[in-house]
C-alpha cells in the first residue's frame, strides 16, 4: 500500500505520519485474498469467499474511523506520505 492524507496545514502533512481522524488515501497493490490465485481468480479447489472490502485501486478512509480491518488502519498510521 502507498499512503497520503489530507490535513488542514498542507505543509505539515508532508512531514508527518497520519494521526487518528486524518483522511488517508492509499493504493492497494498486489493484495490477494485467501483462496485466490496470483491473478485474483478464485481457486477451484477451495470455496473462496468474496472479499469484504475493495482489494485493489486507490481508496480513502478516515484513520481509526471504522471500516476495513483494524490492521490496515494500524499499518497506515505507521507510514509516511508517499511511502510504499
Amino acid at each position: 500500500a502507498s499512503a497520503s492524507f489530507v490535513d488542514d496545514d498542507p505543509s505539515s502533512s508532508l512531514s508527518r505520519k497520519p494521526k487518528s481522524g486524518d483522511i488517508v488515501t492509499f493504493t492497494l497493490l498486489r493484495f490477494r485474498t485467501t483462496g485466490n490465485d496470483e491473478d485474483g481468480a478464485a481457486d477451484e479447489s477451495t470455496d473462496a469467499l468474496e472479499p469484504l472490502f475493495d482489494t485493489s485501486g486507490t481508496l480513502r478512509l478516515v484513520l481509526d474511523g471504522g471500516n476495513y480491518l483494524p490492521g490496515l488502519h494500524k499499518l497506515l498510521s505507521t507510514m509516511n506520505p508517499g511511502e510504499t
